[in-house]
């Protein structure tokens, strides 16, 4: 079987991250894509509990979807090139690939071990507004006449902590966002 792994910090997972996955099914990248939650993020962002994140990408209920919670559960700093290692050694009966929106090229270069990240396995790059598809480094693929996606956890975020909720999530993960008080909404008096 064919794995996509799409790493991340998910913190909250949105839409944007729902139409990747659909999209990149639909067009036979992969057999099944697996999150693979980071359990801290390599460039020092502050993010929400890892098991907070982890039980808002169970909620999306994604079919041909799974968690893998290697990062999370090793404590790892994050870095894509031992999670890919890992992935293709304790499961030598799949190919992998890795799933990345258009963002992230920019500062690819930052990744730890990233040039042996690319020698390791094929990148499939999900354009995204505002991004553009540069550089695009020998073993990524453009995935083209998809979607675009518009929409980042940050903006998400934010829109929560000014109004209390967002339409880029699920109704599912909106009310775990409120229930756990995530984002810090106060209303305004």
């Amino acid at each position: 079987m064919h794995i996509l792994l799409f790493g991340g910090a998910f913190d909250p997972p949105h839409v944007g991250h729902q139409t990747m996955i659909e999209q990149v099914l639909a067009k036979k990248i992969a057999d099944e894509v697996w999150f693979v939650p980071s359990a801290q993020h390599p460039f020092a962002k502050q993010m929400s509990l890892e098991k907070q994140r982890v039980a808002m990408l169970e909620l999306l209920q994604l079919p041909h979807t799974k968690i893998w919670k290697y990062e999370v559960n090793k404590k790892t700093a994050g870095f894509s090139f031992d999670s890919a290692s890992t992935a293709m050694r304790e499961f030598p009966e799949h190919t992998f690939s890795w799933l990345i929106g258009s963002d992230q090229l920019k500062s690819f270069h930052r990744w730890g071990k990233w040039e042996e990240l690319l020698r390791l396995l094929p990148f499939y790059v999900y354009p995204r507004k505002g991004f553009p598809m540069d550089p695009l480094y020998e073993g990524m693929i453009e995935i083209k006449n998809v979607p675009m996606v518009d929409i980042s956890s940050t903006e998400v975020r934010k829109e929560i902590q000014e109004t209390g909720q967002s339409d880029f999530i699920s109704e599912k993960i909106q009310m775990y966002i409120t229930e756990h008080e995530l984002y810090k909404y106060s209303e305004k008096v």
